[in-house]
């Protein structure tokens, strides 16, 4: 996935009044989220907003993407989810006004060279290679 702009992004009560919103969902073994922007992306109640969103991502590069709120979200938001996979890499990624910057759930992997401001946790798993701030 290269090259998108993700603007806007929330949801409706069909699924429940408190549903999780993707900017970017992807899933399966080597997949790469290049050179993106996703912003404004807000939960449905208590749901959460996932500006980037992996699963089954075995190998997986996330690099040079752009992912902000203009305001912290009423419910919780997250820039970068790595739910599982193994040997991931999150590369040199902007991130701005959310809850959680890049976090490593079921997943293993390597983030450097990342920026956050505004980002009330910035890391959260993984391992961290080096000049992120």
């Amino acid at each position: 996935m290269r090259n998108n702009q993700v603007v806007d992004t929330t949801g409706t009560t069909v699924n429940g009044p408190n549903s999780d919103i993707f900017g970017l969902q992807v899933a399966g073994p080597g997949s790469r989220v290049i050179n993106n922007d996703s912003t404004e992306t807000v939960g449905v109640g208590t749901g959460i907003a996932y500006g980037i969103q992996l699963s089954s991502a075995d190998g997986a590069v996330v690099e040079n993407n752009r992912v902000s709120n203009s305001t912290l979200a009423a419910g919780a938001s997250t820039v970068i989810s790595l739910s599982s996979g193994d040997d991931l890499l999150v590369v040199g990624n902007r991130m701005a006004t959310m809850d959680s910057g890049v976090v490593f759930v079921s997943a293993t992997g390597k983030y450097r060279d990342n920026l956050t401001s505004g980002v009330t946790n910035p890391y959260s798993g993984g391992t961290d290679a080096g000049n992120n701030q």
